[in-house]
């Protein structure tokens, strides 16, 4: 998508850290002009550049996603008595799920 480039708008870094993040923004462009139409993808273009032009953001993977969200419901569902159901449900060792539960101040 012409113009999504715009969002690189980082200063330093290096031209080949640049050529790759306008790669992927134009790959992402065109992905969205694919999957949900020309005037759509104009739309999120502009939102994006709107709101997040100049800053330098990381967008998590979808690995970082899922255990995030794995880990808000742990300490969700954790009740002070079920520490070792909650591992088995999720296929971890107790010692891990006590250590994300203190992480998230449970």
């Amino acid at each position: 998508m012409a113009g999504l480039g715009a969002l690189n708008r980082e200063g330093g870094g290096g031209e080949s850290v640049k050529a790759e993040n306008r790669n992927a923004l134009n790959r992402f462009g065109d992905r969205l002009i694919e999957e949900l139409g020309f005037n759509f993808a104009v739309a999120v273009q502009r939102a994006m550049v709107e709101e997040l032009g100049g800053l330098r953001i990381t967008v998590p993977d979808m690995r970082q996603l899922f255990r995030e969200k794995r880990n808000r419901r742990i300490s969700n569902e954790f009740n002070g008595a079920n520490l070792s159901e909650l591992a088995q449900r999720f296929g971890l060792s107790p010692n891990h799920v006590r250590r994300i539960i203190s992480a998230n101040g449970s």
